[in-house]
């Protein structure tokens, strides 16, 4: 894709379909929206480094295996992104960066997610909460898949576990 942003998935090896990968089931910014739904998510990262923090934060102590995760590009143009890296637009949202990152996570940030997608973004980007040099990004991929592109990182993966291992 031409002028595109590159973020990355790791999911665990098993989820192969382009819902399963994407459709994040929990996540900072997950709301529900009527009778028990949530607004489907997805939760991006900026590297593979930042990715794999991300996960591993669930996971417990384990080392980055290809068996058990599989890391995807998600490619992407055309997105009307909030950036969340910025305090000014924070104080407008009425969210701290210290509510923003915090575990367990506070409602403000369900709140926020909710605001952005009423305002007509596609999602947002913010400090990763596990990597204090990363970036990760929400989008609200209701109406966005026509606008990405999902590619197997198997290499990358691979190279990424050789110099981390």
């Amino acid at each position: 894709m031409e002028n595109s942003i590159v973020f990355y998935r790791l999911v665990k090896h098993n989820r192969v379909t382009r819902d399963d990968i994407l459709k994040s089931r929990y996540g900072r910014f997950n709301y529900e929206i009527k009778n028990g739904t949530e607004e489907p998510m997805t939760y991006l990262a900026d590297t593979i480094e930042t990715a794999w923090q991300e996960i591993s934060a669930h996971f417990g102590l384990i080392k980055p295996n290809p068996e058990v995760f599989k890391l995807y590009r998600i490619t992407f143009k055309d997105l009307i992104l909030e950036d969340l890296t910025n305090d000014e637009k924070l104080n407008k949202l009425g969210i701290s960066e210290k509510e923003l990152r915090a575990d367990p996570v506070p409602p403000q940030c369900k709140d926020v997610a909710k605001k952005l997608r009423q305002e007509g973004f596609d999602g947002a980007f913010y400090r990763s909460v596990r990597n204090p040099k990363g970036r990760c990004l929400v989008l609200f991929i209701k109406n966005i898949n026509d606008k990405m592109e999902i590619i197997s990182s198997d290499d990358e993966w691979k190279d990424f576990i050789r110099q981390n291992l």
